[in-house]
């Protein structure tokens, strides 16, 4: 109930990845605590017992699956850890299956599922509050950098789409709550929230979204219909159903008046300064861009598939390998600098990552947890102790005096029309909250802050859908002559995985510090403090070795300062940084550029080092083709060497990937005016004329101007052609 509750809600803003880390590591140390808990119990308990479902292989299967891509990785320690931010490596993926298992072992009895589904659903209060604040413009939060405009809820996932996936967990919930209340106090409640998960999906301006809680309300209402068409008990089920359905309605249409009209008063109130978004707009905000961007990451991921079938490239390596299989398109729409950090269709990422074997266990498991919805035994059909199907689902007729009783031995007692009544509905929310997770992520990313939700309910369903088994007397005296040793050792993981853990939050908070200090340096021109910066870079790296951004952003901090000041620490810094960071990340295709940046400096005192960075930005090439950055770098060497012909093709490479990125269309600009200069003084480019070669650099400049109009070096080249 504890991952329930904190782990969706949990951020940080004192370290370097504020959203998913720390969902991360509180999920880890819980798990950790959890699975340690268990063990002791398990061999000091007298009558030990294991719960075992049908849904345990394919999950097993699935697991197997992701150990065997690491094993197979085209980088074993990255997909061991993860990469940064998502992290989903093998480590993560264990720690689901752990938090699978250890659902799994709970006696499900409705008193435990509505305590779970109210822990989750009082996280979702305060997750979804805080998105429709951010709506309406109050964001009391200080974020490092927030990309969505139009006021678009992502509350605390960084991200709407993340966000809507996660609210659409806590709808199906809060309907299943507001289905098994019994008093009219809670069921207003319990709408209330209803509406308030629907006005934060509404709010986050996401199709999956809106997609994954339609098939929550699908499903929730197909069930009830299935019964009424087997006629089990048409009166008593159409009475149970027909008021709950009518409040929700009302609240669907209360809530769906408020999305529609809402912008309308808006800009009325502020005399038409903000411009409304109208109801079409709502329904399009996403834009065709984005379809047609997701259309181009699976055609990238349906490359990455086919280059190695069986295992993939390797568990969590979708973003690492990306570039390589990029179409020219995505790189158009995305910017060719920016990495797809999934395949924004989970299904596609586990095939990509883990190969057809990775995508035959996870749709094993999704299809078992088909099954189960399915399957008599879960609550389609209810019987009595004869086997005869068994009617009056409904809730019971409130009385206006009851007598006081426990909650939990009135929920325990099966023959009550109740009880099944309660089991039903919130089997069926737990149910449909799996379900619509799944579809959500079928179109976007999937982060920890919801998948473990999902692994949970998969967790509670598995132990809905399970049975006991007891240990034998033998096998329990076989276990007590290894009870301590069990102990100890399950002790030691424990406090083993817990401190590395908390040594991994430490070290973010490192590299958080780290970067912000980098950034005064820079605004201030302290070489003190860049180098104070470094020092804080390396200790988040003794911390934690294998994370593949620290690394990357000191080489990147350490060759931007050294360009900009062409200080000789610096330089010699980011070589030392850059080297280190390809020996540990080989297949990063940043590094080998940095290292083509370093060499060309290197060789305008030595020309032994001139082949060596040429080879330095072929590689970086090769791992990245569609990289505005590497043509960019590359087109810059082959320019000072004066191989005007290949640089100039390199910077019309670099801006077909990326029309936006201006260094390369000054670059290009700058060409076309020195090989105007060069045609005038008889020795043309390509057969390039002077005339057109200038028309080509005013174009180029003219569109750097339009973009910043105060780029010094555009304006001064602009006046240079003109006189």
């Amino acid at each position: 109930m504890l991952i329930a509750f904190a782990v969706p809600m949990i951020i940080s803003t004192k370290i370097g990845q504020q959203i998913h880390f720390p969902k991360m590591i509180l999920l880890q140390v819980i798990v950790l605590i959890l699975a340690g808990i268990w063990a002791i119990g398990y061999f000091f308990s007298e009558r030990p017992r294991i719960r075992r479902s049908p849904m345990s292989v394919p999950i097993v299967l699935f697991l197997a699956a992701a150990a065997v891509a690491t094993v197979f990785s085209m980088d074993p320690s990255l997909s061991f850890y993860g990469k940064f931010r998502n992290a989903e490596g093998l480590v993560l993926l264990l720690v689901y299956g752990a938090l699978y298992f250890l659902a799994m072992q709970v006696d499900w009895s409705n008193l435990r599922l509505i305590r779970l589904a109210q822990a989750l659903v009082a996280g979702g209060v305060l997750i979804g509050a805080y998105g429709v604040l951010q709506h309406f413009g109050w964001d009391f939060i200080s974020w490092n950098k927030v990309p969505f405009t139009l006021r678009r809820s992502f509350a605390t996932f960084g991200n709407p789409s993340l966000l809507g996936g996660y609210m659409t967990l806590v709808m199906a919930l809060s309907i299943g709550l507001y289905l098994a209340a019994k008093k009219l106090g809670e069921q207003i409640l319990m709408g209330a929230i209803v509406g308030l998960s629907m006005a934060t999906i509404l709010f986050t301006y996401t199709r999956s979204g809106w997609l994954g809680s339609l098939v929550v309300i699908l499903i929730l209402a197909g069930v009830p219909l299935v019964r009424i068409l087997r006629k089990v008990d048409v009166g008593r089920d159409l009475k149970g159903f027909l008021k709950p359905a009518l409040a929700l309605t009302a609240v669907i249409v209360v809530v769906g008046t408020v999305f529609l009209v809402e912008p309308i008063i808006r800009s009325g109130s502020d005399g038409g300064a903000t411009s409304p978004l109208s109801a079409e707009a709502r329904f399009t905000i996403v834009g065709d861009s984005s379809i047609e961007d997701r259309v181009e990451i699976w055609k990238s991921a349906l490359f990455m598939i086919a280059s190695r079938p069986l295992v993939g490239q390797g568990t969590d390596l979708f973003q690492l390998r990306f570039g390589q299989f990029q179409t020219l398109r995505s790189a158009q729409v995305e910017k060719a600098s920016a990495h797809a950090e999934d395949a924004h269709n989970y299904t596609m990422a586990v095939a990509s990552t883990m190969g057809l074997l990775g995508m035959a266990g996870f749709l094993a498991v999704i299809f078992s947890l088909i099954g189960f919805g399915l399957s008599r035994r879960s609550y389609l059909v209810s019987k009595n102790r004869d086997g005869q199907e068994k009617g009056g689902v409904g809730p019971p007729p409130r009385k206006k005096k009851s007598k006081k009783r426990e909650y939990g031995r009135q929920l325990a007692e099966e023959d009550k029309p109740d009880y099944k009544w309660t089991r039903m509905v919130m089997t069926l929310a737990v149910f449909a909250a799996a379900i619509g997770y799944f579809v959500d992520v079928s179109f976007t990313l999937n982060v920890v802050g919801g998948a473990s939700m999902f692994w949970l309910m998969i967790g509670v369903i598995g132990g809905l859908y399970s049975r006991e088994k007891r240990l034998e007397p033998a096998s329990i005296k076989t276990r007590d002559s290894f009870a301590w040793p069990g102990v100890i050792v399950s002790s030691l993981v424990v406090g083993l995985g817990v401190y590395m853990t908390l040594s991994w939050l430490v070290a973010d908070y490192r590299y958080g510090l780290a970067k912000s200090t980098f950034t005064v340096a820079n605004q201030v021109q302290s070489k003190e403090l860049a180098f104070q910066a470094r020092d804080l870079f390396y200790e988040a790296l003794e911390l934690n070795p294998r994370m593949d951004r620290y690394m990357s952003d000191l080489s990147q901090f350490m060759v931007r300062t050294a360009v900009s000041s062409n200080d000789r620490d610096f330089w010699r810094e980011a070589e030392i940084a850059n080297n280190k960071g390809m020996e540990t990340r080989p297949l990063e295709p940043w590094f080998h550029v940095n290292a083509g940046v370093i060499l060309m400096t290197k060789s305008r005192g030595n020309s032994d080092y001139i082949d060596d960075a040429e080879d330095a930005f072929k590689k970086a090439l090769d791992l990245y083709p569609n990289s505005a950055r590497g043509h960019y770098f590359y087109g810059i060497y082959l320019n000072e060497y004066q191989r005007f012909p290949e640089s100039r093709e390199q910077f019309l490479l670099a801006q077909e990937s990326d029309p936006t990125y201006l260094d390369n269309t000054y670059a290009l600009g700058r060409w076309y005016q020195l090989a105007a200069a060069r045609a005038e003084a008889g020795t043309p480019d390509a057969g390039i004329t002077a005339t057109e070669a200038k028309a080509e650099a005013i174009d180029l400049f003219e569109q750097v101007l339009d973009s910043q109009p105060d780029h010094t070096n555009a304006l001064s080249a602009m006046e240079e052609i003109k006189t």
